[in-house]
């Protein structure tokens, strides 16, 4: 660590190119963490399933992921469904706020991707600027 140190001792500040590296290290730190923390939330976090089942209840068995429902084929498009079709997604606002757990396991991954784009924006910025 006292390498890295007396490197960053030697550099000249001053020179942009310096600054340039700086900021694309950076930014590939953290749009590889915020991506990491993203796909595990939405496909590796261990969850209950919460499809409908055909008697009106939800699914209690364990799945993989915000996206990924249990072994059965037809929950997992249940669950896949409401991202790409428009008129789910009301539906979904409404399974999220019935199940807390779910609702906030969602919102860390939302953040986590929304941090991301925050900070390639706020890069992109620093090296025009």
């Amino acid at each position: 660590m006292t390498y890295i140190g007396e490197a960053l001792e030697l550099r000249d500040p001053a020179r942009i190119r310096n600054r340039v590296f700086d900021l694309i290290g950076l930014l590939g730190a953290l749009i590889a963490l915020s991506t990491a923390a993203t796909a595990y939330f939405l496909f590796q976090v261990p969850n209950w399933c919460g499809a409908v089942n055909r008697n009106g209840t939800l699914c209690r068995d364990n799945s993989s992921g915000l996206l990924i429902g249990c072994y059965r084929r037809q929950h997992k498009w249940q669950k896949i469904k409401p991202t790409f079709v428009s008129q789910y997604w009301r539906r979904l606002g409404g399974e999220l706020k019935s199940q807390p757990l779910e609702g906030v396991k969602t919102v860390t991954a939302l953040l986590g991707l929304f941090g991301g784009l925050i900070t390639l924006c706020v890069a992109l910025v620093k090296l025009a600027g």
